[in-house]
């Protein structure tokens, strides 16, 4: 399933892939008397609106609520910085900006399942031929079950914060992840760029302390990942190796 959609009529989008309408998304209640930003402007080509960001961001982002709850809004500014980082996703960094200008802008983040940088990096036929619209539907839907229901019972694991999760339903919902920034205090790294010992010392051990979190958690936690998964993702490792390696100069 692409990302990408295109405006038909009012506030309406077509999904490319399957030619469904697809209305804008727009849940926007919390207004305050001087805001002033367009609640139905679309970030980047998603079906998510303005309206749906600043309602999340004042309903679900604790630091927001506390810092810029009361603050009326100005504009928002969104931009797809996902070239290059990511291959299941569109990453959409959003800033927004307020009213009282002297108030610094606030950046958050949404992610979208598109499936737009591996049909560039490996070809759109790769991408047909392993069904990877139908995987990245399955993959986002997981990515949504975790961060909704297993993320917050492994408080002591270090995860980015999602604060608003949808599924993808194709034909009716794009689906997306609402989440923090972390720009900030993070990066990523690029994936022809290796990494330190102690950077994979650092993960073995944020890995080892989520293995046995998730051993000790109280309740059962139904998860969804499962062998097919993983066997779909070793097939779409084999069929891109050649691909990968020449854009890494076969290093």
């Amino acid at each position: 399933m692409s990302a990408n959609a295109e405006v038909v009529v009012g506030h309406e989008f077509v999904e490319k892939s399957t030619k469904c309408p697809l209305k804008l998304v727009n849940d926007f209640t919390k207004k305050i008397d001087a805001d002033c930003f367009d609640e139905w402007q679309k970030l980047e080509s998603s079906t998510y609106t303005n309206g749906f960001l600043i309602e999340s961001l004042r309903s679900n982002d604790q630091e927001f609520i506390e810092k810029h709850g009361e603050h009326p809004v100005k504009k928002v500014d969104a931009v797809d910085i996902s070239k290059g980082k990511g291959f299941v996703s569109i990453v959409v960094k959003c800033t927004i900006f307020f009213v009282n200008e002297s108030i610094p802008p606030y950046t958050t983040i949404l992610k979208i399942p598109g499936t737009e940088s591996f049909d560039e990096a490996f070809g759109q036929q790769v991408s047909e031929d392993l069904n990877f619209g139908e995987k990245l539907v399955e993959a986002h839907n997981t990515e949504c079950h975790f961060y909704e229901y297993v993320a917050p019972k492994l408080s002591n694991v270090p995860f980015p914060k999602a604060f608003k999760t949808l599924p993808c339903i194709p034909g009716k919902e794009q689906g997306v992840l609402h989440m923090e920034d972390l720009s900030t205090r993070a990066k990523t790294t690029c994936l022809s760029d290796s990494l330190s010992v102690a950077q994979i010392d650092d993960i073995v051990k944020h890995l080892a302390h989520l293995h046995k979190e998730s051993l000790l958690l109280d309740e059962k936690v139904e998860m969804k990942i499962n062998s097919d998964m993983a066997n779909n993702t070793l097939k779409m490792i084999g069929s891109s190796l050649d691909k990968f390696l020449d854009l890494t100069d076969n290093d």
